[in-house]
């Protein structure tokens, strides 16, 4: 005969239960010359984001139109603490980034 006591319920490889969700902090404004900052704790993994800008383009560059999202600048940086090797994983996580964030910006609201 079945009984839910009976049945032990399986937990997650960090020792969660099926429905218990990871601990989670989040603070905004963390750093104070960011025009935009964020700092975040997900279980062992902590994020630190900062947005500078946007900044008005230079008037001497000449290029495509400011609407177009690809001709603008947006630059990522990609930091692992503590990792001494990561320089070139750095560098291509900074990459998707970039190309994940470039759709979402509405560049004609910008100045």
């Amino acid at each position: 005969c079945w009984r839910p006591s009976a049945m032990a319920v399986p937990l997650r490889r960090d020792g969660r239960g099926p429905t218990e969700c990871r601990p989670t902090f989040l603070r905004t404004g963390v750093v104070e010359d960011a025009t935009g900052s964020a700092y975040g704790e997900f279980a062992q993994t902590r994020v630190a984001v900062s947005v500078f800008g946007p900044r008005p383009r230079d008037r001497d560059v000449v290029s495509e139109p400011a609407s177009d999202v690809q001709a603008m600048q947006l630059s990522c940086s990609v930091h692992y603490a503590g990792s001494v090797d990561a320089e070139d994983e750095d560098g291509a996580v900074a990459k998707q980034l970039r190309q994940a964030l470039l759709p979402s910006i509405q560049a004609h609201l910008l100045p």
